[in-house]
């Protein structure tokens, strides 16, 4: 443990390149016993002892398409090969090496008075490169958390999970999972609130009498951050979506005068007579509600609904 925690404590504060980190470290073998079986002195007499660690080492691309990766691959090998070495030849590793010696294997301190460092060309390890990773956008929860990052540093326990809800190639994609409510600010996006000419966007009035929708530009702040979900070109839309159950006040309440109907028949279950999805005098009974089933003809409505009623045709 004292020879894990000294490499990692080494290695990680010279990592200067974005997306870099030291996963994990773990020491295999010592003069090739396994971890886990005691050392003897005499295993240790007059000779050099090898040390063998698995070391994990992860980078990130820096650009999106990861075209950078065999640079960074090339440079982080150079760091580590460079590094290790140095660490491997320095007072303070073969002092953590000692102190395993003594702590996990059961020899004496004064038998390793003699014990010294004498490589001095260097070491060179063995590296296997598993895969390197494109940085990924995440919710920045542990920052501003008002938007998505990619810098690489993401938690762990994020990682762990599938991709798709933590982890995701694109800024737009981790905006609308984890920032809907701040979607515009978080995905970069400016003046959002607006249809293709310019003019404002229909909304649920939520806070205010909540009958209709308007296009005031005081829609809350949430809608005005993603107004994908929330907001509308036009009124019909925004009713129809929001206040379909009252459909003929919304559109009336907002002093739509253009709205027309289908002109089909629908039946009226209050009156018990079939009346035309229009807005105006009889036969008109108003705009249809979305559940309304709408026919062709009175006939075929009063037939198919009404066929009890002897007067089904509205007067």
């Amino acid at each position: 443990d004292a020879m894990e925690t000294e490499i990692i404590n080494y290695l990680n504060p010279k990592l200067t390149t974005p997306g870099q980190r030291i996963l994990s470290l773990a020491i295999t073998e010592i003069d090739g016993n396994a971890v886990g079986r005691r050392l003897e002195e005499r295993q240790l007499a007059d000779r050099l002892t090898e040390v063998k660690y698995d070391l994990t080492f992860e980078q990130f691309c820096t650009r999106g398409n990861c075209d950078d990766a065999t640079q960074l691959t090339q440079a982080a090998l150079d760091f580590l090969i460079t590094n290790v070495a140095t660490l491997v030849n320095s007072t303070a590793f073969l002092q953590a090496l000692k102190d395993d010696l003594v702590d996990n294997h059961g020899i004496a301190s004064a038998d390793l008075n003699g014990m010294e460092a004498t490589q001095s060309g260097g070491c060179t390890p063995t590296f296997v490169v598993n895969s390197i990773f494109p940085m990924m956008y995440y919710p920045d929860w542990a920052g501003a958390n008002t938007g998505c990052i990619a810098d690489g540093n993401e938690d762990e326990y994020m990682r762990l999970n599938p991709e798709g809800y933590y982890l995701f190639d694109k800024l737009v994609d981790c905006c609308s999972r984890h920032y809907s409510w701040n979607y515009n600010e978080c995905a970069g996006i400016d003046n959002a609130a607006l249809g293709p000419d310019g003019e404002a966007l229909y909304y649920p009035d939520w806070e205010g009498e909540n009958k209709s929708c308007k296009n005031d530009g005081g829609q809350p702040e949430y809608m005005s951050n993603n107004p994908t979900a929330w907001m509308f070109e036009t009124l019909e839309a925004c009713c129809t979506a929001r206040y379909s159950w009252n459909m003929n006040d919304c559109v009336g309440a907002a002093g739509a005068t253009t709205v027309t109907g289908s002109n089909k028949w629908y039946p009226n279950w209050e009156d018990f007579v079939c009346v035309q999805d229009c807005v105006g005098d009889s036969p008109c009974g108003g705009l249809a509600e979305s559940w309304d089933p709408l026919y062709d003809t009175v006939n075929t409505c009063c037939d198919t609904k009404l066929n009890w009623v002897t007067e089904c045709v509205t007067k």
